[in-house]
């Protein structure tokens, strides 16, 4: 064996050695005599036997016992068990050795136990130091044999025992601070098991970018995220062992930076008012609204909004000094104040002015910025898209856009184009795609702004992207292509086309019907079916080769163009029911120009004033001039008007300039008037009174979408019960001529008070012989007045005898279309606040005096819009509260409806209260029992007031 000596000099300097071993009776004593050695070889020992080990220096007395050996017993082992962590397994590294070493030994290490899924293995089984790495947890055996090269082996064994080590424990998530563009995630630490542990924060939305960040300590930032968009955040731990759990998630929304201040502009002053010009600032982040605030030398600041220059500031005391400056608003909070501009409202007669709101070709035009536009992995049926060849929308974007030029024969171009930096609503609109999935799970692309039309593909033309008309009449008739959205690939896919077709008829009043068709173009399958959509230079067409596709991207509609809440409250679904067949009334070529049946029955007293259709300026100076006479004569034979001559002349003016902008009506063309002729007519009956008339000449219909194709449940065509039933989503070209009463004729007290004139309206039809007359009941069976666009107004209630929006049959402008065809009629006031597409809309008030005229009900009385609370608190007839039956006077202009909300109302059958967007609630309130053919089917040959020559 070997015998390891620890020499001690005691202070003396060791030249020999003198040591030998013997049994403890002193038998067999070998000496050892190497010097200065400390490892000695001692042979002839008994094994397993007590021997002493004798030691002393050279020359000494006789050598003294200093340790006993026993040759061949086992040295103990030992293990030092070290970490080893990788992504997927955690062991355990264990050095084993014994307490005898040296060259003259051997060893022979194995594993002799290890757990049964275990295939750990032993690393230098002949080293006196192996090792091995446990892979499994549970228990290890080592055995270790030891051989001393002379016929000696022992041997022993060590038991280790592995065990995973513990992941850093979950943290508790905090507060979540927003920034501009990032977020800071604070928290509490889980356990760390004394581990260095790192904190990745997590931060998701839909629609905007990810973002993440890390650190060893609370908080934690996080960047690149979007402003606007709410955030939820979560913090998970991680160390060396690996990842523990995430944290629950905190919401988070970060925040654009604060605007530049405003430039401050001229502020005009009104009586108790001022209207606060100002310039938005050009650099820095964009404002969403404007705050301006006046303050007066002694009293309190007023503070006005708006959403652009100028800001109108309502409650100012007429005749102090008010210091007024702007701030800028967006999500980041206030800007900086503008220099500051003096006003001093001044009190002064009032003049009333009329004006009336901006038709749609107009609207389309104003300025619009959309907010972030959402993507979305895939098409949901009756929803809008804009689609991108980009996965990120940005204003460089190529969006597919219907082209600007129609072509009765070829339809729409499919083009492509970007938002211009100054965007308006038609940048949006002309982008947007109505999908509609059929019985195969595939979509048709139709058009919002014009709905007539749906995406086809031209064979003749290499293939090519067209938008055709597939709802209306059609010089050329073709069809639609369906298609498939992959998610992955974002590939679209042809995946079949079917042709148009119709089927013409004669309705029971005589006038011409179409019944669409659409059946599945068998040729297809051998053309483009399975084809994928290019988009190269501009143009869309269909290829052969997934290869050869275009990736493109959906985003949701910035724009919310469905049926709002309002219109339909006890959210009935969406009816599949087939569409009822078009109608083919009247062509423009037959009623207007010199040979159009106005000029041509039109006697020569207002010959002139219908000399040229639509807007004219020669007509309009024959108009307003035929209108000061008409004044001065009713005035001098004692009568008079009912209104000033400027609130006709601001209807014939806005109703003349009125073009059919959207392809959507069947038999309409987009460029056309919707209102041709506007005149004015002054007869006298057989006792020598004036009867002057304003002569209204429309095709019925609204210049923009008219939104049946959203309208949840619509009306019937009377073909049988409902479920079976067709429904209206057609609108064709009316031929109305409609006689509104001029002079002042008086009011009723009581609805009755028309009872002799009136003898058939909702009231007179009812089946519950209880039900009282009133506003709404007492309403006409049809229409009862007409709006400025030329489109009819109903009564709030339907022919059931209950407010038509409660039966989702109206559009998101209140209409819908009846069983006897035409345009839309409207039941309802489709104002929304903040929306720009309406019939009227928050920018027809800016800088007015009083709501915008939106039309006039059969009995003369004018129709304005809605006072916005607290908006229009400062605007003429504010305070004068309406009467029942939605009507007030005020400040000379005379007795006039306005459109206003009716709130926790009963309806006469129902058991429930509803809230009602009235436009006429039913009644007219303006004697009508004097008016000449009122409500009377009449012509140009049998009633003179229309300006024909009765024979």
């Amino acid at each position: 064996m070997i015998v390891g000596l620890e020499v001690n000099g005691s202070g003396q300097s060791v030249t020999a050695y003198q040591a030998y071993a013997a049994d403890v009776d002193g038998n067999g004593k070998v000496e050892l005599t190497d010097a200065i050695t400390v490892l000695k070889r001692v042979v002839g020992l008994e094994t397993q036997t007590a021997n002493w080990l004798f030691f002393n220096q050279s020359g000494a007395s006789a050598p003294v016992v200093s340790d006993k050996l026993k040759p061949g017993l086992a040295p103990d082992l030992k293990a030092y068990v070290t970490s080893s962590a990788t992504a997927s397994n955690v062991g355990l590294v264990a050095v084993l050795r014994g307490d005898v070493v040296g060259s003259q030994f051997s060893y022979e290490w194995s594993l002799t136990s290890k757990p049964a899924n275990s295939s750990a293995a032993l690393t230098g089984g002949t080293a006196a130091t192996p090792a091995f790495t446990a892979d499994v947890v549970g228990s290890y055996v080592a055995a270790l044999k030891v051989s001393d090269g002379s016929a000696n082996t022992s041997s022993t064994t060590l038991t280790l025992t592995a065990a995973v080590l513990v992941l850093p424990g979950t943290p508790t998530i905090g507060a979540a601070t927003p920034g501009d563009t990032t977020a800071s995630i604070a928290f509490t630490p889980g356990s760390t098991e004394g581990q260095t542990v790192t904190y990745t924060a997590s931060c998701t939305s839909t629609g905007g970018a990810n973002g993440t960040g890390s650190g060893s300590a609370s908080p934690v930032a996080v960047t690149g995220l979007t402003n606007g968009l709410t955030y939820s955040c979560t913090i998970t731990p991680s160390s060396s062992v690996g990842t523990g759990t995430a944290s629950s998630a905190v919401p988070v929304l970060p925040v654009v930076a604060v605007p530049s201040a405003p430039t401050i502009g001229a502020a005009t002053a009104g009586s108790t008012t001022a209207s606060i010009s100002f310039t938005a600032a050009s650099t820095g982040s964009t404002a969403t609204s404007f705050s301006a605030t006046c303050t007066p030398t002694n009293g309190s600041a007023v503070t006005g909004t708006g959403s652009a220059s100028p800001i109108s500031m309502a409650g100012l005391t007429s005749g102090t000094s008010y210091s007024c400056a702007v701030k800028a608003v967006n999500a980041g909070g206030l800007s900086p104040a503008s220099l500051a501009v003096t006003v001093t409202p001044v009190a002064a007669t009032v003049a009333v002015t009329y004006s009336a709101p901006a038709n749609f070709l107009v609207a389309v035009q104003r300025s619009y910025t959309a907010g972030p536009l959402v993507s979305v992995s895939a098409f949901t049926n009756r929803s809008r898209y804009m689609i991108s060849d980009t996965a990120t929308a940005s204003s460089t974007s190529n969006y597919l856009t219907i082209g600007s030029t129609y072509s009765a024969t070829a339809g729409y171009a499919v083009e492509s184009a970007t938002i211009p930096s100054q965007a308006t609503y038609n940048s949006y609109l002309s982008k947007l795609v109505h999908v509609v999935t059929d019985s195969s799970g595939y979509f048709r692309l139709d058009s919002h702004l014009h709905p007539n039309n749906s995406i086809d593909f031209d064979a003749a033309d290499s293939n090519k992207l067209k938008f055709r008309n597939n709802f209306g009449k059609a010089a050329s008739l073709y069809g639609y292509v369906t298609f498939s959205y992959d998610a992955t690939t974002q590939l679209l896919q042809a995946k079949k086309r079917y042709k148009y077709s119709y089927t013409p008829g004669t309705a029971t009043n005589g006038n011409a019907t179409y019944t669409p068709l659409w059946t599945e173009d068998t040729a297809f399958s051998s053309s483009a079916q399975n084809y994928y959509v290019n988009y190269t230079g501009g143009v869309y067409k269909l290829v052969s080769a997934p290869s050869s596709a275009t990736p493109l991207y959906l985003f949701n509609s910035p724009i919310d163009l469905g049926i709002p809440s309002f219109m339909n409250p006890n959210a009935l679904a969406f009816v599949t029911n087939s569409p009822a067949p078009f109608m083919s009334k009247v062509t423009t070529s037959a009623v207007e120009g010199t040979s159009g049946s106005i000029y041509r029955q039109v006697n020569s007293t207002y010959l002139n004033q219908v000399a040229t259709p639509g807007s004219d300026a020669t007509t309009k100076l024959y108009a307003d001039a035929y209108l000061a006479t008409i004044k001065s004569a009713v005035e001098a034979a004692g009568g008079k008007l009912r209104y000033a001559p400027e609130v006709y002349t601001a209807y014939r003016d806005a109703a003349l300039a009125t073009k059919l902008v959207s392809d959507s009506i069947a038999d309409g063309a987009p460029g056309q008037n919707l209102v041709p002729y506007v005149y004015f007519t002054n007869e006298k009956d057989t006792v020598g009174a004036y009867h002057p008339f304003m002569i209204v000449v429309t095709y019925g219909n609204q210049a923009s979408p008219n939104g049946l194709v959203d309208i949840p449940h619509p009306p019937g065509d009377g073909s049988g019960e409902y479920p079976a039933s067709k429904v209206t989503r057609f609108s064709n070209l009316e031929n109305y001529i409609t006689m509104i009463p001029m002079k002042d004729y008086g009011l009723v007290t009581s609805v009755l008070d028309n009872a002799s004139v009136i003898t058939k309206n909702l009231w007179t039809e009812r089946t519950l012989s209880t039900l009282e007359a009133n506003v709404y009941t007492y309403a006409d069976s049809a229409d009862n007045g007409l709006l400025i666009d030329g489109s009819v107004m109903f009564p709030t209630y339907n022919n059931a005898l209950v407010p038509s929006h409660l039966q989702g049959e109206l559009s998101a402008s209140g209409c819908h279309v009846g069983q006897g065809g035409g345009g839309p009629h409207c039941h309802s006031d489709g104002y929304q606040s903040g929306f720009g597409l309406a019939l009227y809309n928050d920018s027809d008030y800016l800088n007015k005096t009083h709501p915008p005229l939106l039309g006039f009900g059969y009995d003369g009385i004018a129709l304005f819009g809605i006072y916005r609370s607290p908006t229009d608190s400062a605007m003429l007839g504010a305070s004068t509260a309406l009467d029942a039956f939605g009507a007030h006077n005020h400040d000379s202009i005379g007795y006039h409806y306005h459109a206003h909300t009716v709130s926790n109302y009963k309806p006469e059958l129902l058991s429930y209260t509803t809230t009602m967007h009235v436009l006429m609630k039913g009644a007219y309130i303006g004697k009508v029992t004097s008016i000449p053919f009122f409500r009377q089917n009449s012509a140009f040959n049998n009633n003179k007031y229309l300006g024909g020559t009765v024979k």
